[in-house]
């Protein structure tokens, strides 16, 4: 394929699934390896169109080919960078003269994990090229979702285009050209390439991560005493919590917020888990089509036509 276009990067975790959702914070690169999640994308054209899957489980999924190896990823706005499998980077031989380092990660606490060299990371009609992906083993999440994965698609290769996702139609659409931030867009910020922004909870302002990787959307436990939701509204429950680390059953806190707004969503008596950060998930953003430009700083939330 002749690439016609080529853009520039952006800027550079992994939020994987809770309930499916779980945080782990940048990955320092092997010392030899500069700039090692930031790719060069080329398109063919400036609109591409990508087909997405699920089954359900609000998990949605693309088909992509690695170096010419064929593999399913979770989309995944949660995910700062994109990772891959061990047995995927098997399939590759990818892992060879990569390195090993340490990930710096409340959740892995240093744990060891290899880089695989990407050299192209082909989605449709877009190409990502030239970067490393740490190879994390995902098998108890293919467990959890009775699939099986290839790795996460994050945001060091989404946050290259704009993006529009539509969970009705199952497409995913990648623009080259930046756009004025349509009527009622979201400002967004980005640290750490994920995308955050403001919402409301009982009329008190917070911030959220975008995560599209979250069925579920979640509550900092901290905040839980900030907004002074009372005691009477929050319930202990027993829900599965699946993360890069594992999957197992616990207790967990569902709170009662009396209103949640974030740009068009409006709820009342929402009932929210309490975790270790704030994600605004598929359970929220399912009904809507996703759009954001990180390198314009909007996202935006449409009507479909089934609402």
């Amino acid at each position: 394929m002749k690439y016609l276009k080529r853009f520039c990067p952006v800027g550079l975790v992994l939020c994987v699934v809770l309930v499916l959702a779980g945080c782990a914070s940048y990955p320092r690169a092997p010392k030899s390896k500069l700039s090692s999640y930031d790719p060069e994308c080329f398109m063919d054209h400036e609109t591409v169109q990508v087909p997405m899957s699920h089954d359900g489980t609000r998990q949605w999924r693309v088909n992509a080919e690695v170096d010419g190896v064929p593999g399913v990823f979770v989309v995944d706005t949660g995910a700062d960078f994109t990772v891959i499998t061990p047995q995927f980077a098997q399939r590759l031989a990818a892992t060879d003269g990569a390195g090993g380092d340490r990930l710096i990660s409340r959740k892995f606490r240093g744990a060891r994990v290899d880089f695989a060299k990407i050299t192209r990371f082909q989605l449709g009609g877009a190409a990502y090229a030239g970067f490393y992906a740490p190879v994390i083993n995902l098998d108890h999440i293919n467990r959890a979702m009775h699939t099986e994965v290839a790795g996460i698609l994050g945001n060091n290769l989404l946050n290259k285009t704009a993006y529009e996702a539509d969970w009705n139609r199952d497409v995913l659409t990648l623009e080259s050209r930046s756009s004025e931030s349509p009527a009622g867009a979201i400002p967004i910020s980005i640290r750490n390439n994920r995308v955050y922004l403001q919402v409301r909870i009982n009329g008190r302002a917070a911030e959220f991560a975008l995560d599209t990787g979250a069925y579920r959307s979640t509550l900092a436990q901290p905040e839980v005493a900030r907004l002074k939701i009372p005691a009477e509204k929050q319930t202990d429950i027993d829900a599965p919590r699946i993360d890069v680390n594992g999957a197992e059953r616990l207790k967990q806190t569902q709170a009662e917020l009396d209103t949640f707004e974030a740009g068009p969503i409006r709820r009342a008596n929402y009932q929210i888990i309490t975790w270790e950060h704030n994600a605004l998930g598929m359970d929220l953003l399912a009904p809507w089509v996703l759009k954001v430009d990180a390198r314009r700083g909007w996202m935006a939330l449409e009507m479909t036509h089934a609402q």
